[in-house]
């Protein structure tokens, strides 16, 4: 199935990206990516609004689905591993869901997320020029 961007696209990936940051909020220190969260949140947000000052060429265009889909990923990924392990989130965790839950599973979407934030800046500075 062939990907389609539109700014909707964007506007759809801020709302999961807001999603997510509020269910991060509880978690444990370690497992949070609030800042990792937070910084994708406002980079989409400047593409939205620079995508609607900017015509792209097609080149760069496919650039950006290929990037928007990535943020999409990892942020979906993130969201289905808070659902899974839902209690993270709340007030009353319990350690056993907290040990299910791996460093490197945090670190590895942190990493992920943080990538996509560095692609998308990039893009951006790209189409400023």
């Amino acid at each position: 199935m062939n990907f389609v961007f539109n700014i909707g696209d964007i506007i759809a990936i801020s709302q999961i990206a807001i999603t997510v940051y509020q269910s991060c909020k509880d978690a444990p220190r370690d497992f949070q990516l609030l800042s990792e969260v937070s910084n994708l949140h406002t980079v989409l947000t400047e593409t939205k609004v620079l995508v609607e000052e900017e015509a792209l060429t097609p080149e760069r265009t496919k650039k950006l689905e290929e990037i928007i889909v990535g943020c999409n990923s990892v942020l979906t990924d993130l969201q289905e591993l808070l659902g899974k392990f839902d209690c993270l989130g709340s007030k009353s965790r319990r350690n056993f869901d907290r040990l299910r839950w791996s460093k490197d599973e945090a670190s590895a979407l942190r990493d992920r997320i943080v990538s996509n934030t560095s692609l998308l800046t990039a893009f951006n500075s790209s189409v400023q020029l």
